[in-house]
């Protein structure tokens, strides 16, 4: 009798504590969600003028930190893939090429000596490539062999074959006697 009365209120204790359980589980999910929505919303709006105490210590940390912001930026003005993204690509493509040929137009190449250079000229697009040209090489491959050429076809009961065999044996005895 005793036991049944203790199973009937652990049983009650149980069904409490699930609840308690479970509601505990919902807030705790809940707060999760909320946190994940409010990265999703803080992802690259953090304020521009708001500094970390460690990008106020470290300048080579702020320099990094400006970086990141800027190519995050440009990152979010990127199209992504298709045509509009094709056509943005042709047009930068494009404006190079006109770059390249009216810096080709306005400094002919010209040998230069090599202190000359300043960092932020566009003198290297003038730079013509030249090289000695070579000839194709052929390179020979194993699958496309003649088959006249994949084996020896000499008989060796050939008279003319008999008489090269023995000079070559002859030479080669009367160089290891020397």
């Amino acid at each position: 009798m005793v036991t049944r009365d203790l199973t009937v209120l652990l049983s009650g204790f149980s069904g409490e504590i699930r609840k308690e359980f479970r509601q505990l589980k919902r807030e705790m999910r809940a707060q999760e969600e909320a946190r994940q929505e409010k990265a999703a919303e803080g992802d690259g709006q953090e304020d521009e003028n708001s500094e970390t105490e460690e990008e106020r210590r470290n300048a080579l940390f702020k320099a990094y930190r400006d970086e990141q912001r800027l190519y995050t930026e440009k990152k979010k003005t990127q199209l992504k893939k298709g045509s509009q993204r094709e056509q943005q690509t042709l047009a930068a493509l494009a404006k190079f090429q006109a770059k390249l040929k009216e810096v080709q137009e306005r400094e002919p190449a010209s040998p230069e000596k090599e202190g000359e250079e300043e960092e932020g000229s566009d003198r290297w697009l003038a730079h013509a490539l030249h090289f000695e040209e070579q000839g194709p090489v052929l390179a020979r491959d194993a699958a496309n062999v003649n088959p006249e050429e994949a084996y020896d076809i000499s008989d060796p009961r050939n008279a003319m074959n008999q008489r090269r065999r023995d000079r070559k044996r002859k030479s080669h005895h009367s160089e290891r006697r020397h």
